[in-house]
């Protein structure tokens, strides 16, 4: 729906869809089992106040002539679970746009 607007031919007709979805995805929740999956593995690290990094990935990472991590947004010296969730839904999100 939020790409409807957007044109081929008008570059700002998409850029205005992509903060919409971006948007709606940055407000959004992450699936349960990809929270759980979050939360139990920031529990594996063992200190509950340990600073962690997100940052965004690709299936193929590195090729010997490219790089494709962290090419969306970033969040260093996140701390708690919790946190970690809400960086990991902002980074998704900045897919599309920059929060």
């Amino acid at each position: 729906m939020a790409a409807r607007g957007a044109s081929a031919d008008d570059p700002a007709s998409q850029t205005r869809a992509a903060a919409v979805i971006g948007a709606l995805i940055a407000q959004g929740d992450l699936p349960l089992e990809i929270s759980e999956a979050l939360r139990d593995a920031y529990a594996e690290l063992g200190d509950p106040d340990l600073a962690v990094a997100v940052r965004s990935s690709a299936t193929a990472e590195d090729l010997p002539e490219l790089s494709f991590a962290g090419q969306q947004e970033s969040y260093l010296n996140v701390r708690g679970a919790e946190a970690v969730i809400a960086a990991v839904q902002r980074c998704r999100a900045s897919r599309w746009f920059s929060p």
